[in-house]
């Protein structure tokens, strides 16, 4: 039972984008390889030794270790860089936990993962984004069996339906694919699995975007009431700090969203006249913005879970507690997520 649930505890925490479960890393420390990679509202980065509803959390930041801590917890040498360390440097860097940002991080920060499995979402996260998916992978099940009946029903599982055809107009469909992107039929199952990939990644992020949406509005909505209130609106700072934090909010996951729809729109025109080179770009361009994605929703998620983690409701918390939060928490780091946006909206253009 412990190791299921072990198990189950760790699947939640890889296909978390705000939690990363540390054995995915080569760490030679047995208590950090039991710990998970989280962000405190100020998006300082911190390994979460344990969690307890009564006692709160076990946290130790990634800015706090040296040699001198690493040798009285763990016995590291004190006169040279230990390589968990090194790999805790590297850590501090990552943007954000999901398994997409970090296969790209990971590279580039020439980390080799325990396991190429780690950085897969569970097949029970899989399911739970059929939905989105299908919403991206509609016109390829057009493309190969019509906009009929032939086509009900045949999203549970793209790559299975698309290596064993069921009827003869999708094999023919299959084989003009196949021409157009100029590969042997028996080639179309690994395009289908980059297909499915990186849709899936498109599909993991909308999910995020879905559920920050109104945790964002009733914030907003906070914000607004505090600038009503008659103590605070006599302190000018404190109003045009609200002011601020409204805008950036409501402004880094507009651009966000506008970026799934300019994914979605360039994906249904891939479509048209598919051709192998069409399907590169777009699998570059979203790569590509992935980083930035993640990095964008992993910020403004856990600053905005944190609001509503300490005010759940109106009578939580009074306008002071809510203003100190506002400037100890949900202020730094906000201007890092904006120009982390700024930086891949300037990229999607050029890209």
């Amino acid at each position: 039972m412990e190791n299921s649930a072990q198990d189950t505890k760790f699947h939640e925490d890889n296909d978390s984008l705000y939690r990363m479960p540390m054995k995915i890393v080569p760490m030679e420390t047995a208590m950090l390889r039991r710990g998970r990679l989280i962000k405190n509202a100020a998006l300082d980065p911190a390994i979460e030794l344990f969690r307890s509803g009564e006692n709160g959390s076990g946290q130790m930041l990634l800015g706090d270790f040296d040699n001198d801590k690493g040798h009285h917890m763990f016995g590291w040498p004190r006169n040279e860089d230990h390589p968990d360390l090194k790999m805790l440097r590297g850590l501090a860097r990552l943007s954000s936990y999901d398994v997409y940002s970090l296969r790209i991080q990971f590279r580039d920060l020439g980390i080799e993962p325990s396991s190429v499995e780690y950085l897969t979402l569970s097949a029970e996260k899989q399911d739970s984004l059929r939905l989105y998916m299908q919403v991206f992978t509609l016109p390829l099940m057009s493309l190969v069996y019509g906009d009929g009946e032939q086509q009900s029903g045949k999203t549970d599982d793209i790559v299975d339906l698309f290596r064993d055809p069921d009827t003869d107009v999708a094999r023919q469909n299959l084989l003009r694919l196949a021409g157009s992107l100029k590969v042997e039929v028996n080639e179309i199952p690994k395009f289908l699995d980059d297909f499915a990939d990186i849709y899936l990644s498109l599909a993991y992020f909308q999910d995020y975007v879905d559920d920050l949406t109104p945790k964002l509005i009733e914030m907003i909505e906070d914000l607004q009431g505090l600038q009503t209130n008659w103590q605070l609106r006599q302190d000018p700072h404190i109003l045009n700090t609200l002011n601020r934090v409204e805008s950036e909010l409501n402004d880094l996951l507009a651009s966000v969203t506008s970026r799934f729809e300019a994914f979605r729109q360039h994906s249904d025109r891939m479509w048209d006249s598919i051709t192998a080179a069409k399907f590169q770009q777009i699998r570059d361009h979203v790569i590509s913005s992935q980083k930035t994605v993640g990095g964008v929703l992993c910020g403004l998620g856990i600053k905005l879970n944190s609001w509503q983690e300490r005010f759940p409701d109106a009578d939580a918390g009074g306008p002071i507690a809510r203003v100190e939060m506002l400037f100890s928490e949900i202020l730094p780091g906000l201007d890092k997520l904006a120009e982390m946006e700024r930086q891949g909206r300037a990229s999607s253009i050029t890209a």
